[in-house]
């Protein structure tokens, strides 16, 4: 178990590339070697000696690799490290709930990068499913993070995961997110397609909410409505993400 404090996760090394260690270059890169990496990570998180730089690293890396070679590596490689069950094998059990639809690898980089996510947010995802969001953004950034799910399965699968990890500052809630309560939330993320009345109601609270505050909300996929005519939101968009942001200059 280990403790959230600002500088918990060293960034004293620079890791070497994963095409330089033996074996595992880019055309040579097998699963086998992907689950190594992962284990390897896991180890050292688990001996609270966990480098965020490295495994930032090493996720870039197989993300490069995925695209140049149409591979899934850096899924894989994030989903086992995480100790995440395969989403083909769940059972849920809230047959009127959305999809369980992951954010792969890459986007959750550039979700991170493009909103500037830090020790210093409180990050809300809206229908966090297993979690994955909620810890890679955790452990790359040692941000708060809490997540609301109204499937009872993946609550109980993504507290699990969380638990078996050993951190902290990651919290799932079972909530719709109609009923969320926003106050100390500063990056609010909402991923795949959002209609109807829960999410209506959502934007009315981030609405009120920013009337009083500076905050973020993040969308990836259809969203109706959206916050882009809102008086009280400047519109920041970068790398396929919809990016609101609430400054004092809008108030």
């Amino acid at each position: 178990m280990f403790q959230s404090t600002p500088n918990k996760y060293s960034s004293k090394t620079q890791p070497r590339s994963v095409a330089q260690r033996p074996g595992t270059g880019p055309c040579e890169l097998r699963v086998n070697a992907v689950e190594l990496l992962a284990a390897t990570q896991r180890q050292k998180l688990n001996e609270n000696r966990f480098e965020t730089p490295h495994f930032k690293s090493t996720l870039q890396q197989l993300i490069a690799h995925d695209k140049f070679h149409d591979t899934t590596h850096a899924d894989h490689f994030l989903d086992t490290f995480l100790q995440l069950p395969s989403v083909g094998r769940l059972e849920l059990s809230d047959r009127e709930s959305q999809p369980y639809i992951p954010l792969p690898a890459r986007n959750i980089i550039d979700l991170i990068d493009s909103v500037g996510i830090s020790a210093n947010d409180t990050f809300l995802d809206l229908g966090s499913g297993l979690g994955r969001v909620l810890l890679t953004v955790h452990l790359l950034t040692n941000a708060s993070c809490i997540g609301l799910e109204l499937n009872p399965t993946l609550v109980d699968l993504a507290s699990e995961s969380t638990k078996r990890l050993g951190i902290q500052n990651v919290t799932t809630l079972m909530q719709d997110i109609s009923d969320a309560d926003y106050r100390d939330a500063t990056v609010v993320f909402a991923y795949a397609p959002c209609f109807g009345r829960a999410w209506r109601q959502c934007t009315d609270s981030l609405t009120r909410a920013a009337r009083h505050r500076s905050f973020s909300v993040v969308t990836l996929g259809p969203v109706e409505p959206n916050l882009r005519d809102s008086r009280y939101f400047e519109d920041v968009s970068a790398n396929g993400f919809q990016i609101y942001r609430r400054t004092p200059a809008r108030a």
